[in-house]
């Protein structure tokens, strides 16, 4: 059995290794935030978040479907559909199983990195036109 979860875990390493993150950045994020986003990824990915689960085939069966279900949301036009079909893959994720919760929150920080600047931009541009008027 151990044999079997061993090998599991390096078909996990593999898989996540092989998928493709994207290599355009999206219309509705910059190269400074993707860049951001990237790093933020594979330091979350690096680890194994399935190493305290009780059934670990079945938790690296649902962390390997969160990261082919999430890599598909960057071909949308915005980044408001790119939040909802992302938070899907979250909620699928989590119902999956509960040893993932802190792997996907960890993942939705460096998810919120691909728009913070932007939306400190636009409460400053809003402030400002308050301002004027």
């Amino acid at each position: 059995m151990k044999i079997i979860v061993l090998l599991l875990v390096v078909l996990q390493v593999i898989a996540v290794n092989a998928i493709d993150f994207p290599t355009n950045v999206p219309s509705w994020t910059t190269q400074e935030q993707f860049n951001n986003f990237a790093t933020c990824m594979k330091q979350v990915i690096s680890g194994d978040p399935c190493a305290k689960s009780s059934n670990q085939a079945s938790c690296i069966s649902s962390a390997t479907d969160y990261l082919n279900c999430w890599a598909p949301c960057f071909w949308v036009t915005d980044y408001t559909s790119f939040k909802t079909c992302q938070n899907s893959c979250d909620n699928k994720a989590k119902s999956a199983d509960q040893t993932l919760v802190s792997y996907v929150n960890s993942s939705d920080q460096c998810f919120g990195k691909l728009n913070s600047s932007l939306l400190a931009l636009s409460a400053f541009i809003l402030a400002a036109f308050s301002l004027l008027f």
